[in-house]
């Protein structure tokens, strides 16, 4: 409903999807994927662009796939703590609340 908002309004929007909608949020997205100014709808798999494209009608135009996840070869974990935190500009002495995602064994 938020990107059909934003595309209403003609604010530059792209949307990430994790899984086909149900109910009322279809007409949503499937309204929003036709607006101008909804540039992208991102899929976390392929297998959900696919159902994207064939379920909802969303423009194969605007789909693009980008898989959720890190590639851990390719990550730098030899940076300490301090030096991440003094990189963003966030507190050496205060705990954080950090969302990552969910962490299943599904994923990897």
């Amino acid at each position: 409903m938020i990107a059909w908002w934003l595309g209403r309004r003609g604010l530059p929007t792209i949307v990430e999807m994790h899984d086909v909608p149900k109910g009322i949020e279809q007409i949503f997205i499937r309204k929003a994927a036709r607006q101008n100014s909804v540039k992208l709808v991102l899929a976390v798999t392929e297998h959900l662009r696919a159902d994207l494209a064939t379920r909802l009608s969303v423009p194969c135009e605007k789909l693009l796939t980008l898989h959720d996840g890190i590639d851990l070869e390719i990550s730098d974990s030899s940076i300490t703590k301090e030096t991440a935190r003094q990189r963003f500009g966030l507190p050496l002495d205060k705990p954080l609340v950090v969302y990552t995602g969910q962490l299943d064994t599904e994923k990897g």
